[in-house]
């Protein structure tokens, strides 16, 4: 066997090695084991304010295990023995947004990565979010092999809770509880969180049912 093709074969098993891991720590479509969520206690509810669930890749951020010259910032984390280094790119207005989302509701992040990855992402770009309103990987259900983001689990009515999500697919059980953002893999021009998600998410501040404004949304 030539030296060019040693060379290309393990650049290609060096590349599909690394597909494979970043499938494993962040993306929503692989599992390892399966797994029996249980109730999730938030603790008493915030007067005055809704509950918003958001999904962390491809809807806050969009991340990489290759460089990329346009990355906001490096995410250094460990899982097992391994150490990894994540290349962050924010989805733009999301500064904003948060600080919006911040003032207006109970946030909490629900996300189907890995602890671990996601606690080093949002550790830069939200760590006003406590550790008790930080949902990962476990406490997913699963079903047909993919993460499903049961808000059913929340001590919260269902009436005061919405989901801002990239995949029909996690909020399959309550999809009238859910804003559906478009994927976002690093587009520049992008301005969903300022056109889209924001000011639909104004309109549910003092609503009395979430889903009776969501449902008109989607008839207009």
């Amino acid at each position: 066997m030539s030296d060019a093709i040693v060379a290309h074969t393990a650049k290609v098993g060096f590349r599909t090695n690394l597909i494979s891991i970043l499938k494993k720590i962040c993306c929503c479509f692989y599992f390892s084991q399966s797994t029996k969520p249980q109730k999730i206690d938030l603790g008493p509810p915030i007067p005055g304010k809704k509950t918003l669930v958001l999904d962390l890749d491809e809807t806050l951020v969009h991340s990489s295990f290759y460089p990329v010259c346009n990355y906001d910032f490096i995410a250094k984390f460990k899982v097992g023995e391994n150490r990894y280094s994540s290349y962050v790119l924010k989805r733009p207005g999301i500064e904003y947004f948060l600080e919006f989302v911040k003032e207006k509701f109970e946030v909490v992040i629900f996300t189907a990565s890995v602890k671990e990855y996601a606690d080093s992402v949002l550790d830069v770009i939200a760590p006003w979010i406590p550790p008790s309103r930080r949902f990962y990987r476990q406490h997913c259900t699963i079903s047909n092999g993919l993460f499903i983001k049961d808000l059913s689990l929340f001590n919260r009515p269902l009436s005061s809770i919405v989901i801002v999500d990239n995949s029909e697919f996690s909020f399959s059980l309550h999809r009238s509880n859910a804003i559906l953002i478009s994927t976002w893999i690093g587009e520049k021009k992008d301005k969903q969180l300022d056109t889209v998600v924001g000011p639909l998410l104004s309109k549910l501040i003092d609503a009395e049912d979430v889903r009776t404004v969501l449902a008109k949304h989607k008839l207009e």
